[in-house]
């Protein structure tokens, strides 16, 4: 037996107990599927639809805050170039977040990267609050980098995870839920638009 299968059952074995292995399935299983699927892969669904609706209140935020902290108005073309920033800075997160999670699974663990990861969307979530009271429009751009990390994390280590927690016989099953919850952030966000 290999190190990778003697370390994949270990971990399932925390889930599974002999008789339910013959089955394929837990009552613990489905818990650790939809809390990873909602808790990680949400997120990526939602930061990627949510960023779409609010674009001319954000950048009207960006040129107020601008004005009433250094009396100039921003131009046209530096208002769109904030924007761009803004939109992008979240793939360059993600990037960052995905070789951290590499890293992080093999030396933490996959459940304990998960855990920790949730700081980096509890950051975020933070400084997008804090930057309309500190009226410092550049907390949304760093909030947005934070965001990005958690969605690098999440993508790198959930399948990986919820593949080694899963039995064989029902493993493409379960991993089909992190796309399903990927979706129903794309669906949070736009609803919350249409709202």
């Amino acid at each position: 037996m290999d190190l990778v299968n003697a370390d994949n059952s270990s971990i399932r074995r925390d889930f599974v107990s002999s008789e339910d292995m013959k089955c394929g399935c837990t009552s613990r299983l489905p818990l650790a599927v939809i809390s990873v699927a909602v808790g990680s892969c949400s997120h990526f669904g939602f930061h990627c639809g949510v960023i779409s609706a609010p674009s001319q209140v954000i950048q009207e935020f960006y040129n107020s805050s601008h004005v009433d902290r250094r009396g100039i108005i921003l131009t046209e073309s530096t208002t769109r170039l904030l924007w761009a920033v803004t939109v992008s800075i979240l793939c360059l997160g993600a990037a960052v977040g995905s070789i951290l999670g590499g890293y992080a699974g093999d030396f933490i663990g996959r459940k304990r990267t998960l855990l920790v990861n949730n700081a980096f969307s509890i950051l975020a979530a933070l400084l997008v609050i804090l930057a309309q009271y500190l009226n410092v429009y550049e907390t949304v751009i760093v909030a947005r980098f934070f965001a990005g990390i958690n969605i690098g994390v999440s993508v790198t280590v959930a399948g990986i995870y919820v593949a080694e927690i899963s039995p064989t016989n029902i493993r493409g099953s379960l991993l089909a839920a992190l796309g399903i919850g990927t979706n129903a952030g794309l669906i949070i966000a736009f609803v919350r638009h249409v709202v």
